[in-house]
């Protein structure tokens, strides 16, 4: 006897009232017997407030709670399948409702979509890739931007032999060298960004693809992160995006997120039927960025540039002109091709002569052969090494598919 007990005799009978703390939770006792079962010598506590009709009226009230929860249970149930029909049926509305008010995409019958190889413009890779590839910049961009400044002169990419290690199968690395003279043409602020970040790495003896950001990984990430601003701010100086829209992407969010509260909500009182409005809500919460839209001038940039990124990824039908092959080249990897995609673009270039013929700025390892395939497939891996390795390092996203080791060593000198 304890003060978790209570014990008590009276008409005859043992009142035992006790506490019992088990690990999780703590349940209440109470037990009436004969006080014939027990000494009459025990020292008892006793609690004058526990009376047997005070534990007769606690079980009918026990036994009218869950009467009660049952009722509210069956009522629950009763009631679900109509009001998830109606949160259903709002959700959908609530969507299409802003959709069509903000979200419509505008025409653009006027300018043909078929896939083509002709470049539609001069727009620098980082900036149309961005506008691609769901406003986002990855590594893919940052690539493509390195390798569009060395074709206009400011570096050289070259093909290096590497020792095959128990951890590396990579036959090669690539390197990027400064030239001698920098050329004059303008450059953005986020190429500058560029230039300077390249400099600076290159003066350390990090130039390769892979030391960029794997050396001083802090510094590389907290640079690649305000690069990404720069991008961002000159996308968005260009006017292609809808600003109106984004706000019924955010109307639309916060109606649907009440709708999944009340989804869960029903679900446990309801029962299962209110599934139906937990996944549909959570779906058209997480659509409102499809209503982002963009301006009728950036659905004409879109569309073109679009038609241009499927006649790259197709090339195989088509001949792709050598003295464009560069460019191609760069813009497939801001467009996130494949790596099997590239090595496809590249062999149907017309590469009866050297490499250094078309892509000047890339210095390919001297090998036994200078097949179309050979060229190819390093030109790949090059696209492939640069991307994985931002990608991964810098928290680009969207990496090209394929190898980021070294590849083949045929190609020109």
């Amino acid at each position: 006897t304890d003060d978790k007990a209570s014990i008590e005799i009276r008409d005859g009978l043992l009142f035992v009232a006790a506490n019992s703390i088990g690990r999780n939770d703590r349940v209440a006792v109470r037990m009436l017997m004969p006080a014939t079962f027990f000494d009459s010598n025990n020292n008892l506590i006793a609690d004058s407030n526990f009376t047997l009709e005070g534990v007769q009226q606690e079980e009918e009230q026990r036994v009218e709670q869950q009467i009660a929860e049952a009722e509210r249970r069956a009522w629950f149930e009763s009631i679900t399948p109509n009001v998830i029909a109606l949160l259903t049926v709002l959700s959908v509305g609530i969507f299409v409702l802003l959709y069509r008010k903000y979200g419509r995409r505008h025409s653009t019958a006027t300018i043909s979509d078929r896939e083509t190889i002709l470049i539609p413009g001069r727009l620098p890779p980082a900036i149309i890739g961005r506008l691609l590839t769901a406003n986002t910049t990855s590594g893919n961009q940052l690539t493509a931007t390195i390798f569009d400044l060395s074709r206009r002169g400011w570096f050289r990419i070259k093909e290096n032999e590497k020792e095959k290690t128990f951890f590396s199968q990579e036959s090669s690395e690539f390197q990027i060298v400064k030239t001698d003279s920098s050329p004059h043409d303008d450059l953005a602020e986020w190429e500058k960004s560029l230039v300077d970040f390249l400099n600076m790495k290159i003066s350390k003896g990090q130039d390769t693809f892979k030391s960029l950001f794997q050396k001083d990984a802090s510094e590389a990430t907290k640079w690649f992160s305000s690069w990404k601003s720069l991008i961002k701010d000159d996308f968005e100086s260009r006017g292609w995006m809808d600003k109106e829209s984004y706000k019924g992407a955010w109307i639309n969010f916060v109606l649907q997120f009440p709708l999944v509260i009340a989804s869960v909500y029903f679900l446990v009182n309801g029962g299962p039927v209110s599934l139906i409005l937990l996944v549909t809500s959570t779906m058209l919460a997480v659509a409102s960025f499809s209503i982002i839209r963009r301006t009728p001038k950036g659905e004409e940039v879109y569309t073109r540039w679009k038609a241009y990124k499927d006649g790259l990824a197709n090339a195989d039908e088509r001949t792709i002109r050598m003295e464009k092959a560069d460019r191609h080249f760069i813009y497939a990897t801001a467009f996130h091709l494949s790596k099997k995609q590239i090595t496809t673009l590249i062999e149907q270039t017309n590469t009866d002569t050297t490499t250094s013929s078309y892509l000047p700025w890339i210095i390919l390892m001297a090998g036994s052969q200078n097949t179309p395939a050979s060229v190819a497939s390093s030109l790949a891996t090059l696209s492939s090494s640069g991307t994985t390795t931002f990608s991964g390092t810098a928290g680009g996203g969207g990496a090209v598919a394929g190898s980021a080791g070294g590849g083949a060593s045929g190609g020109a000198g």
